[in-house]
């Protein structure tokens, strides 16, 4: 007859321990290049004699050091970047239909609407309205005054008969 042998009963598994560093990034959020890259920082976290990882030495490690897995991971980083790279392409899309307009483009109409409303109004109050004013009631001057100022609202606003 053979003799048994009895087998050790296994040691519950630590929850606080991982056995590799592929784990350990698992657990932490980050890939296992950023992680080996954070174990070269002074002060990091070692492994125990049995070659297990802890998890709690490492979170308090990543607290203390302002690391987060999400900033500094690759993958995050890269989506981040290629998120970037179509927004841009949609913006250039859209411009390209005439969606958007460019900012100097902006600057360059506006400018030159604000002159020529100058322009027109300084034609009107000096030039041409002070002959047509002359001898009529305080009343008639202001109306005539605010239809000319009426005139080069309109066309600011819409831009009519207005060219850059």
């Amino acid at each position: 007859m053979e003799k048994k042998t009895k087998r050790k009963p296994r040691e519950p598994k630590d929850q606080n321990t991982v056995n590799s560093y592929v784990e350990l990034a698992k657990v932490l959020g980050v890939t296992r290049q950023t992680l080996h890259r954070w174990s070269k920082v002074d002060g990091s976290p070692t492994s125990s004699s049995d070659g297990r990882h802890s998890i709690s030495e490492w979170r308090t490690f990543m607290a203390s050091n302002d690391l987060s897995g999400r900033s500094h991971d690759i993958d995050s980083l890269k989506s981040r970047d290629l998120l970037a790279k179509c927004e841009e392409r949609e913006l250039k899309n859209a411009i390209r239909r005439g969606e958007f307009v460019s900012v100097e483009e902006v600057r360059t109409v506006w400018t030159s609407l604000i002159s020529q409303s100058l322009q027109m109004l300084e034609k009107a109050l000096l030039d041409e309205l002070p002959p047509i004013l002359a001898g009529k009631e305080p009343i008639e001057i202001r109306n005539e005054l605010e239809a000319a100022l009426n005139e080069v609202r309109r066309l600011v606003h819409k831009g009519e008969g207005l060219t850059p």
